[in-house]
């Protein structure tokens, strides 16, 4: 298959708006219109409860690991793989279908890592955990376990300098989307 077809499946991936087609399916809402307004599994969780979050997380952590695994299944390169997967967290932000207005991806890049290495993701829930029983703020955990598991990652050395750029890439756009959350989040 055509690397530059996987690479625009891996974008559309991203892109299908899983909170937004759940909570318009179950309650004929816009998702970006409730809550906070964001699309993703927490905001779902705190409009229409645990069913509709489960089916959001399982959506979006589905669709980055078939973005990131679909080139693997077909015998391409490594590098293609972390395009594809890189193109899945970029395309849950900016959505084709939505007039490129999406959510954060945490639950895409969790879905990819779990193809490309599953113990980064579990490094990064390590750290999440550890700062979120310091600070009990869930964006601040997030964006400083965002800043710390990539460089744990190098330090640990066990992947391709592709794989580390992929991480800094994906964890920066992640930290980018989180800033104006840090100034609003409480306790």
């Amino acid at each position: 298959m055509d690397a530059f077809f996987l690479l625009l499946i891996g974008y559309l991936l991203g892109s299908i708006p899983s909170a937004w087609l759940i909570t318009y399916k179950l309650a004929g809402i816009d998702i970006r219109e409730a809550g906070s307004g964001n699309m993703g599994t927490y905001n779902v969780l705190r409009v229409l409860g645990k069913k509709a979050a489960v089916l959001t997380l399982i959506m979006d952590v589905g669709k980055g690991s078939l973005a990131a695994g679909l080139p693997i299944l077909l015998g391409h390169a490594q590098y293609l793989s972390l395009l594809a997967a890189l193109l899945a967290v970029v395309g849950h932000m900016f959505p084709v279908y939505l007039d490129f207005k999406g959510g954060k991806s945490i639950a895409v890049f969790s879905g990819t890592l779990l193809i490309i290495d599953v113990w980064i993701i579990l490094l990064f829930v390590v750290n999440w955990i550890i700062f979120y029983l310091i600070f009990r703020k869930i964006t601040l955990s997030s964006v400083i376990a965002f800043l710390i598991t990539p460089a744990a990652a190098i330090l640990l050395g066990k992947s391709s300098i592709e794989f580390y750029i992929f991480l800094l890439a994906a964890s920066l756009l992640i930290i980018i989307r989180h800033i104006p959350d840090l100034k609003t989040e409480r306790g």
